[in-house]
């Protein structure tokens, strides 16, 4: 059991040790759901906090750039792949499984992508002193401390999120069925 564990978390820390610069000050979200996009668009409050050397910036600087040539080409495949979709859906004898491929292929696309921007940002996580290990390590505790806080207190007061009911129950006090 100790094994499924850490292999199911190795991916996970990797990914946030690799988004580091990217997390957003403002909001916290699960590791799992870290969107490259969203995060490199608030790179600039981790790089400030880190207070970066001019060699550390110049590699901060040319992994951004990559970071978003990559994003830019992805956007665009993606809008290509939905202008496609639309207008053979369009055609009503058009089978939804022969559509299948095109989005197999963006995801096969969009997964290299992602052990791409993560390489390219554990690059510059490896050029960072101890201290900034450090700082970014308390910036990623507090993140993740952030997304698991509501998780503790709806356990403690015995609360449910908006929006859901105990076994059984259905809308307006009935019983679901």
């Amino acid at each position: 059991m100790r094994f499924r564990l850490q292999r199911a978390t190795l991916p996970a820390l990797t990914l946030a040790v690799a988004t580091l610069f990217t997390a957003a000050p403002a909001s916290a979200t699960r590791v799992m759901e870290l969107e490259a996009d969203q995060l490199i668009r608030a790179a600039g409050f981790m790089r400030d906090s880190l207070k970066l050397t001019p060699n550390q910036q110049t590699l901060y600087q040319q992994v951004n750039a990559k970071s978003l040539t990559i994003l830019r080409a992805r956007q665009s495949r993606r809008e290509r792949l939905q202008a496609e979709l639309k207008a053979r859906l369009a055609d009503p004898r058009q089978e939804l499984r022969e559509l299948a491929g095109g989005i197999e292929q963006e995801a096969t696309a969009s997964a290299a992508e992602e052990r791409e921007l993560r390489e390219l940002w554990l690059t510059l996580c490896d050029a960072l002193t101890d201290a900034q290990r450090a700082t970014a390590a308390e910036f990623l505790i507090s993140q993740l401390d952030r997304v698991d806080a509501p998780a503790h207190s709806e356990r403690s007061t015995g609360e449910r999120p908006p929006g859901e009911h105990g076994p059984g129950q259905g809308g307006r006090g009935r019983r679901g069925g």
